[in-house]
């Protein structure tokens, strides 16, 4: 029995110790076996390092070394090592994601015992944390006899019962399996251990444990076993036995920073007589002085009250750096890295890269390193969860569960492992991408889904342009028959699979004929031989071995099992989230980047980035099914039973809390020269979140007296520092060109450091074109240019059609319509692009505004000509009609269509019981609905056509189209008034800004239309009102609602009078108040009751509060004669080739045209540009817009006049 220990700060060589240790033992005892035993993320750079120092140690001269006696193991390779050639390594391994296929099974076999875990057997998440307690349990080597016996104890209440209840269980099956998984091997090799043969093995070998803080209870058992039978056993803690950490020994109580190693020490020493024990000190400092005094000051401040903490000294080659985000924070770190290491001779390797929490810099990462040519090794684990193999296997397994949804077949073709023969292609996957393309807009764009992608007919569409039926396009039909021909016999198969094993069959045949094995293999050799990245080439080899291993053990631990698709996702998606990575270093020497925690301390620099206050410290959360409220239940019964003498759970909550500082003073120790904290001020992933120092870090720079440099500002002046690769050099050239550009409007004004770079750039023949290329972009301005004569006539010579006139001559005109012209006055570019270019979003299959609009119109027009009073069976009947039309069947898609089907009835019956009430109430007459004009229809209005000169004097006609939705008629004892009523689906009124504006012609031009129209009739055109079709909600205090049940409110609103719903539902717009309001007195006979929007006071004016604007004859002929002003102009500038991208924006700035633009990545429109501005509507009433148009009208009769 023999126990040593190497004690010391972080900061000491406590591995010579052990070399020097090994070296003198094994020059005695040159046949014995030395294990030096080092946490297995470090185990690689530990060999080499030890293997180095053994051989200056022992004086060997030769070039190589290599010693057979002497392995550097982790504790699970200790494991492999031993029972090589025992019984149980003869049984398949089970990975991690086996794992969680045993426990589901487990779950399964025993629900209906389990009182609070029996329900949880369909989550996958849920598993992981079982999984995850199971091992806790292990590796505390706590079994079910334990879980029981503690049970007993405890108060037979409350959840805690329940769940050792439930853990007791499923740990005794658990355990019976006797596992060869790396959790539970220990457990077999101290067994194994016990054994005489081992016994006298262990006399001759020598264990010397390094790199070690804290132990579970697992390894300390073996390490006993060691101590109780080895040669001898050493260990090194970086443990400081000053007064403060005695204290914390002898009572428990107190601060020190060295609790975490004190608490292991002292379990050691309860394993050996202690007088027999020896301790050295490791001495020999690693780091520089300045260092030093950063450990000194480290300890004092977790060890003594602030009054003991020693005088600060000044230090330096410790740094603290700030940045503006996390992008410009690494990337600052990785261009001084690449610096040092090609000017200062230093190599990649002496540099590590350190956070709490490497996750927001995971996606950045890869670019930025790439950028500045640096290699790197990340050692975090990846998760094979989102590799392209386990997408496609989840996205074919939901094929089959969701009946081929189009989401599921698009992620099944996008994954690329499925790749069709291609006649004469010479890139398949190139070819196969245009073609998924291709279908996915057609799939989109006709609603093809669920059993359409099996059918044996080929695809057809409706054209609604042509009226007649079309086949798909043939790269659509391709596709389409290649997944027919995949699918649907997996999909049958599948049907027809009972068991598990049977599902597990089918689904590795379909992988396998379908060659999704042979296109990974591609993959395999284009990353390796093509783009030189090892790392990335093995994982295809490791995400298709991990795939195989976990069919295979999903068959001997589920395989008899009855198939359930459900099930069977569930498990396949546990088993890769259990499944990660393996990470090999591709070369020695690159820059590590680790999460926080024990490193090999062969780093001469250290950057520990990310050092803000919400990661340093951590927060650490409660996410163990048995919380820490559970274990300080479970606490006292393990330390009064002596049964529980080596058996403790991992450290709790707020003993992981504890350990922070002890965290953060093992990464301080970790780099030998220098250590340089970074902290980006913003966190550009999460809403520009304002990010703060560590106070951690606060402290030592204010103990210190630290400077904040502010790092990875790019600045006009001749800093090598700011120096990078060729790339980074381009990026931060052109930052620097574009802020003098902004400030001097001079590029030539740049520093002599980057005119320089410049040049170096230009004259490098593999950067010079996208220097050139860039750097012309500098002078870019977001302005378009013009279009020519030739261009015009290009693009909108196609719309051009041919008419006879009112002279019986053939003319050629520009058929437009009014909202198109709307579109021009909101963004005269974006019509350019929508009308001229033709361009358009993709088309996707649902009920599109104009569909719906469309689907009112022809409801409401039926209705109100066909009925004159409320009818609602017929009301409906006309409905299913029309949705029986092929433009409507959208409605009968699925559930969702079907609900939205349901409320277009609602507002339907809702309106057109509305109308016509109100109609027969004021002896209203609906005379005309879907008044088209111009538009070969002259069945009520002849039309509206003008004549137009561009800027290169040629001539143009157009043609405004439009249809009016309605038009009534009112007949008073003096005249017969019309009025047209235009319905929309929104809360719509006239905004006399956007009318003086051109964004809102639509009802001007109407009312224009009307009275050209009529000009020879004696009707007055009387106004134009918006409807919105609407099946209004009543809110509590509308009804007083507030004191009803549900049903009750139910009851009365399906009884609710028609008179009541009126004033919900009003028309809004211009009315004419001519022949002294004639009109208006006979629109409104009880102004409480009434769409119309009109009141009147109780002297018999008109009331402004609750009135529309209405108008004058003569003023509405000067309006109506505006409008006509800016058609012209629109067509003349449309015609003129004119383009400028000046988007309107309105109503105090709250809106523009771009809010529903589907243009913006073309548009690139950015208001701080000084070319991009908007154009600013100004907010006017009608009286203000009435008074500038009289303005305008005499300011052009005094020019006339002149």
């Amino acid at each position: 029995m023999a126990l040593s220990f190497v004690l010391g700060k972080a900061s000491c060589d406590h591995r010579q110790q052990l070399v020097m240790k090994i070296a003198q033992a094994y020059q005695q005892h040159p046949h014995d076996h030395f294990f030096y035993l080092v946490p297995n993320h470090i185990k690689f750079t530990a060999e080499i390092d030890i293997l180095r120092r053994l051989k200056r140690q022992l004086h060997v001269n030769s070039d190589t070394y290599a010693q057979s006696q002497v392995q550097v193991f982790s504790f699970s390779r200790l494991a492999w090592y031993w029972l090589k050639d025992e019984p149980i390594m003869q049984q398949p391994n089970i990975s991690e994601a086996g794992l969680a296929l045993l426990v589901n099974r487990i779950l399964l076999k025993h629900q209906n015992e389990l009182q609070i875990y029996g329900g949880e057997v369909h989550h996958a998440g849920f598993m992981n944390s079982l999984v995850t307690q199971l091992h806790n349990l292990t590796t505390g080597c706590f079994n079910a006899e334990d879980l029981q016996h503690i049970l007993m104890q405890l108060p037979q209440t409350g959840t805690l019962t329940q769940k050792l209840h439930d853990l007791a269980i499923i740990k005794q099956d658990f355990d019976g399996y006797r596992l060869r998984n790396t959790h539970y091997l220990l457990d077999v090799l101290n067994e194994t251990l016990q054994n005489p043969r081992y016994r006298a093995i262990l006399k001759h070998t020598h264990f010397y444990i390094d790199g070690f803080a804290d132990f579970s209870a697992q390894e300390l058992q073996l390490i006993t076993t060691f101590i109780h039978h080895a040669a001898d056993v050493t260990v090194t803690l970086p443990l400081v036995l000053d007064d403060a950490t005695k204290h914390f020994l002898t009572t428990g109580t107190g601060q020190t920073l060295f609790m975490q190693p004190a608490r292991t020490y002292q379990r050691l020493l309860q394993k050996v007589n202690q007088t027999t024990t020896k301790i050295d000190n490791a001495q020999t400092s690693m780091v520089n002085p300045a260092l030093q005094r950063l450990e000194d000051y480290w300890i004092q401040a977790w060890s003594k009250s602030q009054n003991e903490i020693t005088t600060p000294h000044t230090i330096k080659h410790v740094h603290v750096w700030r940045a503006d985000n996390r992008y410009a924070e690494l990337r600052y770190v990785v261009k001084q890295i690449r610096q040092a290491v090609l000017l200062k001779g230093m190599h990649y390797r002496d540099f590590i890269i350190m956070a709490r929490d490497l996750t927001p810099y995971e996606n950045i990462m890869p670019a930025i390193f790439s950028q500045a040519d640096v290699p790197y090794f990340n050692d975090k684990a990846q998760v094979m969860l989102n590799h392209s193999l386990v997408n496609f296997v989840n996205a074919l397994l939901l094929c089959y569960r969701n009946h081929c949804q189009y989401q599921d077949v698009m992620r099944l073709l996008r994954s690329e492992l499925l790749i069709p023969y291609f006649k004469d292609a010479t890139d398949e996957v190139k070819t196969l991408r245009q073609y998924v393309d291709a279908t996915e807009n057609y799939v989109l764009k006709h609603g093809i889904n669920g059993s359409d992608w099996l059918r044996d007919d080929d695809w057809q569409y409706y054209d609604h342009h042509e009226k007649i039926t079309k086949k798909a396009p043939a790269q659509v039909q391709f596709i389409h028959k290649y997944i027919q021909k995949l699918l649907r016999p997996f999909i049958n198969n599948m049907h027809a699979a009972t068991t598990n094993q049977a599902a597990l069959q089918v689904l590795y045949t379909f992988l396998d004929d379908n060659g999704v094995r042979l296109q990974m293999i591609k993959r395999y050799r284009y990353e390796k031989e093509q783009q030189n990245d090892l790392q990335k080439a093995d994982q295809e080899k490791q995400v298709w071995n991990t795939f195989s291993n976990l069919l295979d053990e999903f068959a001997e631990l589920l395989g008899n099992e009855p198939f359930d698709i459900d099930e069977f996702i569930a498990l396949f998606k546990t088993g890769f989230a259990n499944a990660n990575f393996s990470q090999i270093p591709a070369t020695l020497d690159q820059v590590l980047v680790s999460e926080m925690g024990v490193q090999a301390n062969n780093h001469q620099v250290a950057f520990i980035i990310g050092a803000t206050d919400d990661v340093l410290p951590r927060r650490i959360t409660d996410e163990q099914l048995l919380t820490d409220f559970d274990r300080q239940q479970i606490q006292p019964i393990l330390d009064h039973d002596h049964d529980f003498d080596d058996k403790f759970l991992p450290e709790d909550r707020n003993q992981q809390m504890s350990n922070e500082p002890y965290l953060v003073y093992r990464a301080l120790m970790t780099p030998k020269q220098a250590l340089i904290f970074t902290y980006p001020q913003v966190d550009d992933a999460s809403d520009e979140k304002q990010l703060h120092l560590s106070p951690y870090v606060q402290q030592i720079k204010d103990y210190f007296a630290l400077p904040i440099k502010t790092i990875g500002t790019i600045a006009n002046n001749d800093d090598l520092t700011q120096i990078g690769s060729l790339r980074q050099s381009l990026s931060d050239l052109v930052t620097v060109a574009h802020q003098q550009l902004l400030t001097t409007k001079n590029v030539n004004t740049l520093s002599s450091l980057w005119l320089t770079i410049y040049q170096i750039l230009l004259h490098n023949p593999a950067m010079h074109f996208l220097t050139k290329r860039i750097m012309n972009s500098l002078d870019y301005q977001n302005i378009p240019q013009n279009l020519t004569q030739a261009v015009v006539t290009a693009l909108y010579a196609d719309e051009e059609k041919v008419i006879t006139d009112d002279h019986q001559q053939s003319v050629t005109v520009l058929p437009t319509s009014v909202s198109r012209l709307e579109q021009f006055y909101r963004n005269n570019y974006e019509y350019f692009l929508q009308y001229g270019l033709k361009l358009k979003p993709r088309d996707i299959y649902t009920l599109q505004v104009t569909d719906s609009g469309t689907l009112f119109h022809n409801a409401l027009q039926q209705i109100i000509s066909e009925f004159d009073k409320y009818d609602p069976t017929k009301v409906q009947q006309i409905f299913e009609q029309l949705i029986n039309d092929e433009r409507f069947k959208v409605l009968k898609q699925n559930q969702h269509m079907h609900y939205l089907s349901n409320a277009l009835l609602a507002i339907i019956k809702q309106m057109s019981r509305l109308i016509l009430y109100q109609n027969q109430q004021i002896g209203l007459k609906t005379v005309a609905t879907e008044v088209s004009f111009n538009n070969n229809r002259h069945d009520y209005i002849p039309g509206m056509n003008w004549q137009i000169t561009d800027k290169w004097g040629q001539t143009h006609h157009v043609q405004v189209n439009g249809r009016i939705d309605r038009i009534d008629e009112v007949k008073t004892a003096q005249h017969n008034y019309l009025l047209l009523v235009d319905y929309k689906s929104g809360d719509k009124k006239i905004n006399y800004g956007l009318v003086d504006a051109g964004l809102q012609l639509q009802m001007m031009t109407y009312l224009d239309a009307l009275q050209k129209g009529l000009a020879n009739n004696n009707d007055i055109v009387a106004g134009a009102l918006y409807l919105h079709l609407q099946n209004y909600v009543y809110k509590p205090n509308d009804l007083s609602l507030k004191q009803m049940s549900a049903s009750q409110v139910n009851t009365l609103l399906q009884t609710l009078p028609v008179t009541t719903q009126l004033g919900k539902n009003q028309y809004q717009g211009l009315l004419l108040n001519d022949h002294d309001a004639e009109l208006l007195h006979h629109l409104v006979t009880d102004q409480d009751h009434s769409m119309y929007k009109i009141k009147w006071t109780n002297k018999g004016a008109l009331s402004k509060s609750g009135t529309d604007p209405t108008i004058s004859s003569q003023d509405l002929a000067l309006l109506l004669k505006h409008t006509e002003a800016l058609i012209k102009e629109a067509v003349t500038q449309i015609y003129s080739g004119q383009l400028t991208i000046m988007p309107a924006r309105w109503d105090n700035h709250k809106r523009t045209a771009l809010q529903y633009s589907d243009y913006l990545p073309i548009l690139q429109f950015d208001n701080a540009l000084t070319e991009n501005q908007y154009r600013e509507i100004a907010t006017l009433s009608l009286k203000d817009l009435l008074a500038k148009l009289r303005k305008e009208a005499d300011d052009d009769d005094d020019s006339t006049n002149a």
